[in-house]
Formats: C-alpha cells, sequence, structure tokens
C-alpha cells in the first residue's frame, strides 16, 4: 500500500522540513509493521523514519510553545505569518479580558490632565501688566557712544512727564587705570555696556511710549511678544542679583582706582623733586667763571663761541677767546652778551 503523504516537521519537535513528495510503503523482508521504506520523487533534505500514526500535530506544537515563553523569540521566527498573526490575536484577546481598553485609557489620562488657558496675545503685550513688578531696572538700547546723550534727555524728560514719580538713570562706566604725561592718573572711565543705559522706574505704556520717543533710544531689552504681523518687545526687568554684582564690581574697581591715583600722584612728586634738584645741579654747573664755555649772543660776534679766560666782575665784563678765521682772538664781552654753555671745570 502506498500514498503520497507532505511531511511538514518543525525545528522546535526535532523533525526536519522536506518539501517533497515522499511515497510511503511497507519495505519488503522487513519484519516490523511500523517499519517504513521512503521513496523520493524529488531531492529530499532530510528522511525521517516515523509511524505515521506517531506524527507530530500542529496543536501539540503550539501547547509547546506557550509552555516554553523563555523561548518564544526563537519559536516565532520559526512560524509562518499566519501563525504569527494568530498568536497575536490571542494575546490582545487575554488583554481585553483582564486590562482597561486602550481608548478609554487615553481619554481618562486626557481628562486628568489640567487644561491650559488659552493665550491672548493682546494681553501678553499689555505693558500695564508691569506695574506689579514695582521699580525695577530696565535695559534701554541706544546707538553706541550717544548713551550719554539719552541719559541725559531721559534727566529731562522724565521729570517733566511725570511729576512726583521717582526715577533713576544710570549709564555703569568703570574706571581706566592710566597716566599723564606729568604722572598723574587719568580721570577717563569706560562704558560696562556698550549701548545700553538704565534706567529704574515702574514701567508701564506712559513710560515705555516716551522712551521710544527720544532720540537715538531703540527699544528695551526684553522677550518677543504679540503675532507675526505685529511684534513687540516686551520689556524685561535685570536681576537684582546681576545688579548687585555690577555694582559691586563698581565699587571695587573705585577702590583699586583710588590706590593707583594715590600711587600716581606719589611718583609724580618724587619726579618732581628730583627734576627740580636736577635743575639747580645743572644751573649750579652753568655758573659763569674761567674756563666755562660762552656762546655770544649779541655784538659783532654773535653766534661765535669762545672759552673764558678771565673775569672782570668790577666792570661787570669777561674776557674769552674766541676762534675768527682760524685764529684765536682775544675779546672783552659784556656778561648780558655771553651765555654758558658748559660749566667751568672744578678742579680750576
Amino acid at each position: 500500500m502506498q500514498s503520497l503523504v507532505r511531511l511538514h516537521s518543525l525545528q522546535r519537535t526535532g523533525f526536519h522540513l522536506c518539501d517533497s513528495r515522499i511515497s510511503v510503503g511497507k519495505s519488503e523482508g522487513s519484519k516490523n509493521p511500523s517499519h517504513l521504506s521512503l521513496t523520493t520523487t524529488r531531492r529530499v533534505f532530510a528522511a525521517v523514519v516515523v509511524d505515521a500514526a506517531d506524527a507530530p500535530k500542529f496543536s501539540d506544537f503550539l501547547s509547546s510553545v506557550q509552555s516554553s515563553p523563555e523561548k518564544e523569540n526563537t519559536t516565532l521566527e520559526s512560524l509562518s505569518a499566519k501563525e504569527r498573526r494568530k498568536l497575536r490575536n490571542e494575546r490582545r484577546e487575554k488583554l481585553k479580558a483582564t486590562k482597561e481598553p486602550w481608548k478609554e485609557m487615553v481619554e481618562n489620562k486626557l481628562l486628568s490632565m489640567p487644561k491650559k488657558k488659552p493665550k491672548n496675545w493682546q494681553a501678553d503685550t499689555d505693558v500695564n501688566q508691569l506695574r506689579a513688578k514695582g521699580m525695577q531696572w530696565w535695559m534701554i538700547q541706544t546707538t553706541r557712544k550717544f548713551e550719554n546723550q539719552v541719559a541725559e534727555q531721559l534727566d529731562i524728560i522724565f521729570p517733566e512727564r511725570f511729576p512726583g514719580r521717582e526715577f533713576e538713570v544710570l549709564v555703569p562706566t568703570l574706571p581706566v587705570k592710566s597716566k599723564m604725561k606729568d604722572g598723574n592718573a587719568s580721570d577717563s572711565r569706560k562704558k560696562i555696556f556698550q549701548g545700553i543705559v538704565l534706567l529704574r522706574c515702574v514701567m508701564d505704556w506712559d513710560v515705555y511710549n516716551m522712551v521710544r520717543r527720544i532720540p537715538r533710544a531703540y527699544d528695551f531689552f526684553g522677550n518677543l511678544a504679540g503675532v507675526s504681523y505685529q511684534p513687540m518687545i516686551m520689556p524685561a526687568p535685570v536681576s537684582h542679583t546681576n545688579m548687585e554684582n555690577m555694582f559691586r564690581q563698581i565699587k571695587q574697581e573705585e577702590e583699586e582706582f583710588q590706590l593707583f591715583k594715590e600711587q600716581c600722584k606719589k611718583e609724580a612728586e618724587e619726579e618732581r623733586r628730583k627734576a627740580e634738584e636736577m635743575e639747580l645741579q645743572a644751573a649750579e654747573d652753568l655758573q659763569l667763571g674761567v674756563g666755562a664755555t660762552i656762546r655770544v649772543l649779541s655784538g659783532p660776534f654773535s653766534e661765535f663761541s669762545g672759552t673764558v679766560i678771565e673775569m672782570l666782575p668790577q666792570a661787570s665784563k669777561v674776557k674769552s677767546i674766541v676762534t675768527v678765521f682760524g685764529k684765536d682772538t682775544p675779546i672783552v664781552l659784556d656778561m648780558d652778551q655771553v651765555e654758558v654753555t658748559a660749566g667751568a671745570p672744578k678742579y680750576l
């Protein structure tokens, strides 16, 4: 008796897939009726000797897969797409029976979240809401090198527009440690922030518009607010920590500059004293006497140089030798006509 059987064996149960048609029959000379002879009509990848009644079933395979979850990954790889879909659907059915449906879970989660208030761009751009912050420091952007002019304009316009309101204008600067030609310290200062003027006041629409109308003042520093077709910069106050750090830095620099200024003053006085001593010494060295070199200032021998050979103090004259046409010629000159260019030697 022969029949065509298509064998589908699985790796999980130790069988090998044979994608071929096989004729199964009883072999001659075999005493064991369960022993079968396999005759392949095509190329067979593996031969299995089993009893047809003991062939594994697909239901047994599924039970073995479900009973071993630790080897589920390797098992799913060997299953067909249809078998994997069947397993997935079974898992989903079990989850539906034990857990809450996912749609209801999402809806409950969204309902439990706090609702955000809808944003109104007009409310976000209302400068009057900054009144609640009280007296704060605000940064105004100006043209570079015109910070002092803008500060002067604010000092004049603010009390005129808002009489009785407290305000303060500041252009933060630091002293520069540099010396002048006379040795004293220079009083020049450098700005900490280029193109920045600080204003301390209570902010509202009136102050905002007043500042923006001042020449060379562009806008406040802050955050971009409003809509794309009508944007504006919402002023943001400078934090107290930053202002305290800036004032601390200015105070420290001022103290160091005062010490530097005193040191420069002492050095300048010392240099001035040394210069006076040198002038006195030079005047003593240039005293008129025998052996001193002189230059004639006036008379027929003007611009001639000579050497004093004799002093005539009674007549307030000196006798000197002047070289004329290569010859030494003695002449007598008034003391007012000569200028000492080199003092007399001290050993004379």
